[in-house]
């Protein structure tokens, strides 16, 4: 099988990998400092581990089987090890910190991630859009309109090999842009 990634939540990943033919099971494993541990078998395509704590990464290979009518079981080739993320936590305490005529100044408490997407909208135009992305933990938006409010939210996010998990979304704030521009 190819094992792929498949979702992730605040401490826990799930991968999961296509059915191979006439199999039984899936054995998966825990590969660890060149280490391969043996997790679970499933007779499912998928497997979650919620030992993996948020914004940590972990390596995983899983094998098909098939038992034999003598008893004795058959084992397909590793698949290639795949190494996911578990999505950080949700960012906290998002607040606007200063705004002018065209610019909201946001800041929020800091989680273990990689970076920041920003999204705003808009009493104007409705819906998110993504406005920014940072690696720390405040963000200034500027060319804005004079007189209209903004609201804002924010996702962490963490790079893994081959994959990004994003927590969920932070709670909103708003700032109406005021002065002239």
């Amino acid at each position: 099988p190819i094992a792929q990634f498949d979702s992730s939540t605040a401490g826990s990943v799930t991968i999961g990998w296509g059915a191979v033919e006439d199999a039984q099971g899936y054995q998966v494993y825990k590969v660890e400092n060149g280490t391969a541990t043996f997790l679970k078998a499933v007779t499912t395509t998928s497997y979650t581990d919620a030992t993996v704590s948020s914004g940590k990464s972990a390596t995983y290979k899983v094998r098909a089987y098939q038992k034999l009518a003598d008893g004795t079981y058959v084992y397909s080739q590793f698949s290639p090890e795949i190494s996911v993320v578990a999505s950080p936590g949700a960012p906290t305490g998002l607040k606007v910190t200063t705004y002018t005529a065209n610019s909201v100044s946001l800041s929020w408490n800091a989680v273990s991630c990689d970076g920041y997407n920003i999204y705003r909208t808009d009493s104007i135009s409705g819906g998110y859009a993504l406005v920014g992305t940072v690696t720390t933990n405040s963000y200034t938006d500027k060319n804005l309109l004079s007189g209209v409010k903004y609201t804002y939210k924010i996702k962490a996010y963490h790079n893994g090999s081959g994959s990004i998990s994003s927590s969920d979304y932070s709670s909103t704030v708003s700032a109406t842009t005021s002065g002239t521009a």
